[in-house]
């Protein structure tokens, strides 16, 4: 080229400097892809895929999609399929057999939504010839609510391996049952909590919660006070989601799989999963939170790599690294405007034992009216 490097440098006083600091970015890129296993690679185009509807949406493969990348591979699709398959089969025996008062046109599909809530929160007793087999309930694990300890405890095949699972695995696994039965779910969020949303024509919209086995009106969820108006009103909150919403969260867990794994990576896999979560679920307060958490983490290792204390340090050297620091506060700013406010663990944690201990004063009595008999 006839543009000399000497050339540069004396035009720009600061090119040095940011060629400097785009040749780092190359080389952690570089090293975060050598590091990065390829079934990363390919468990995201495969969301992708799905949510540019290049693929069938399917939000069973895709939670098996994460939760089999993240495990190096090890899960068995077969196995996993003949689970699913097998617990459809019973809740499909479930809803033979029982009875359900419910003098509705839309009698069938909430015949559906009973029996697999008995299913996950119910002894089932299942006899094949002389032999006879127990299916327990799904309960909930109150020792690593957030996967700190494991990240594999907020998965869907931990659940089904243990039996115990979480605001996480618990509703995943309801809305891939009530998928593959014919009549879905939504998922819903609340602060770091997630739950189903269905409707039907008696009770109108309404919530099952499967941590306490219970129906809690939306008064429950309000009740923490961490739920602001606007959050609801722009959709963070208590909103039903959508297929493509529900494989987009899977997109996040994807991403934060890969931070627990390779804690060391340069943040772009993760800024890259976090751009198409977004493209399909705007408001998504997780993804925009691992945005901003992601480059607010770009920015400390730089700081770290140059040996500094405070950003502004950094910036003066580096003043694209200030470029990065002023789009995570951009964001930051716009998950505040948005209605999130940020819910202490522990509160998280009492707030689930005090629906299960108050479940009278927050039950939703139209929908346990007409509960399979």
């Amino acid at each position: 080229s006839r543009f000399t490097s000497k050339s540069i440098f004396q035009t720009h006083p600061n090119a040095m400097l940011r060629c400097l600091f785009f040749f780092y970015l190359l080389i952690s890129l570089q090293s975060s892809i050598t590091g990065q296993s390829t079934l990363y690679d390919e468990a995201y185009i495969a969301l992708e895929s799905m949510l540019e509807g290049k693929t069938e949406s399917s939000f069973s493969e895709a939670v098996f999609i994460t939760e089999n990348v993240y495990l190096n591979g090890e899960l068995s699709k077969l196995e996993y399929d003949q689970i699913i398959k097998s617990l459809v089969s019973l809740t499909n025996g479930i809803q033979k057999n029982s009875t359900l008062e419910y003098p509705h046109k839309d009698k069938k599909k909430v015949e559906k939504y009973s029996a697999l809530f008995t299913l996950m929160t119910d002894t089932q007793t299942v006899i094949v010839e002389r032999d006879t087999f127990y299916h327990f309930p799904y309960t909930y694990n109150f020792d690593d609510v957030f996967g700190d300890r494991l990240w594999q405890n907020m998965f869907v095949s931990k659940l089904i391996d243990t039996g115990k699972g979480n605001c996480h695995s618990l509703p995943y696994l309801y809305k891939i049952l009530a998928d593959e039965i014919g009549v879905g779910a939504h998922l819903a969020l609340a602060p770091n909590h997630v739950y189903i949303k269905h409707r039907c024509e008696k009770a109108g919209w309404y919530n099952t919660e499967l941590t306490s086995a219970s129906f809690p009106i939306d008064a429950w969820l309000m009740a923490s006070g961490y739920i602001h108006l606007d959050a609801i009103r722009n959709g963070i909150y208590m909103k039903a989601l959508s297929e493509k919403e529900s494989i987009a969260m899977c997109v996040i867990d994807l991403a934060m799989g890969y931070e627990r794994k390779y804690p060391e990576q340069d943040g772009s896999f993760v800024l890259q999963c976090c751009d198409l979560a977004l493209k399909h679920f705007p408001n998504y307060i997780n993804a925009l939170l691992l945005q901003a958490e992601t480059k607010q983490g770009q920015v400390k290792q730089l700081m770290k790599q140059y040996q500094v204390d405070q950003p502004e340090a950094l910036f003066r050297l580096l003043p694209d690294a200030e470029v990065i620091w002023k789009e995570m506060e951009s964001i930051y700013f716009s998950i505040h405007q948005l209605g999130y406010r940020q819910m202490p663990k522990q509160m998280y944690v009492d707030w689930l034992v005090s629906l299960k201990e108050e479940r009278e004063k927050y039950e939703n009595r139209k929908v346990t009216s007409f509960q399979s008999k």
